[in-house]
């Protein structure tokens, strides 16, 4: 997913904001098969969540291995796993939001979308992720082919 327009999405400061400037870029843009750039957006935006459960962390290295070298077994586990834990009732919203990332960085059915980037930064915005980490990781999926922005990006989201 190439950015259409010269966006400085690190500029903008709310998350209303940057969905309209997600929905501007992607206006116009015929609806593709791209399953990976929603996902990857996901697992940017958990990585910046500390502290992050031991099944949290493992669920994202399998999103990561999947994203980034096509490796599926794990993920595959994680993905069932994740399923049940969505189903139950969770004990704040900072934590049920967190799931949600999670979640969404092991879906591999939703394709990116204005919808489905709302509700990625509602689940951003309600797990306390900071807005500028939030802008970050949609600079880096919004101005990336596709399959890149691997977790090496990720880094330079906590430094902002």
């Amino acid at each position: 997913m190439t950015s259409q327009r010269a966006i400085d999405y690190v500029k903008l400061r709310d998350t209303r904001s940057i969905l309209n400037a997600v929905e501007a870029d992607l206006r116009g843009v015929p609806n593709s098969d791209d399953a990976r750039s929603l996902p990857r957006l996901a697992l940017l935006l958990a990585l910046t969540i500390q502290p992050l459960s031991d099944d949290a962390k493992a669920a994202l290295d399998a999103a990561a291995a999947y994203l980034d070298h096509g490796i599926a077994a794990s993920a595959d586990t994680w993905i069932n796993a994740w399923a049940s834990r969505i189903d139950e009732s969770a004990t704040s919203m900072a934590i049920a939001a967190t799931d949600r990332l999670v979640w969404i960085a092991l879906n591999r059915n939703s394709v990116f979308s204005d919808y489905g980037v709302e509700f990625t930064l509602e689940a951003a915005a309600n797990a306390g992720i900071d807005i500028a980490q939030i802008a970050a990781a949609v600079a880096i999926v919004m101005n990336s082919q596709g399959a890149s922005g691997t977790l090496a990006d990720c880094f330079s989201l906590s430094s902002g």
